[in-house]
């Protein structure tokens, strides 16, 4: 319960409090340093997010993502930019239309939380296809895999350019993104 109940919720100084009231009530806090270095992640985080925002003048969560000309540049790829300047295109409007439809009652980092399948049109094979033949990655669970891919390249360039803020999770189905 310690570990995912009161500590999830606290800020770092009150951990603290809840760790020595533990301890005073026999309550085990064997988990409890695991816990609190997860929350004071999730806290950097946040405070880290919030900066990005700011910067990016963020301010309802319903700002769509600008895809200015030029800015998305494949030139290292040069047969095949024209695929990945439209695999960009699809990308942003596809991201554009989960924030557009989110609700008004979420917080703008729910709001601009963005899941895209790899398995669905408009991505498909296409986004799991190694752009980067040089790469010798084969594997879902490789780093180098996800960076060498079409749509890997892309959200990495996004990413590179501020233009989303970070990769949340990924998997053979699709991306986590948090815009």
């Amino acid at each position: 319960m310690l570990r995912r109940g009161l500590v999830r919720c606290v800020t770092e100084s009150q951990a603290e409090i809840v760790r020595a009231v533990a301890e005073q009530n026999n309550v085990p806090t064997t988990l409890f340093f695991r816990a609190i270095t997860g929350r004071t992640e999730e806290i950097e985080h946040g405070l880290q997010l919030n900066e990005y925002y700011e910067k990016n003048n963020i301010f309802s969560g319903n700002e769509p993502i600008q895809l200015k000309p030029g800015l998305m540049d494949f030139s290292e790829y040069p047969e095949e930019a024209e695929t990945l300047k439209t695999m960009t295109f699809n990308l942003v409007e596809a991201m554009n239309d989960q924030i557009s439809k989110a609700s008004p009652e979420d917080s703008i980092k729910q709001r601009r939380y963005v899941y895209i399948s790899i398995n669905k049109p408009p991505f498909g094979q296409k986004s799991t296809e190694l752009i980067n033949k040089a790469v010798q990655a084969s594997s879902y669970e490789d780093e180098q895999y996800y960076e060498a891919t079409y749509l890997g390249c892309i959200i990495k360039k996004m990413i590179d350019l501020k233009m989303i803020y970070r990769i949340v999770k990924r998997n053979g189905h699709g991306y986590y993104l948090q815009a």
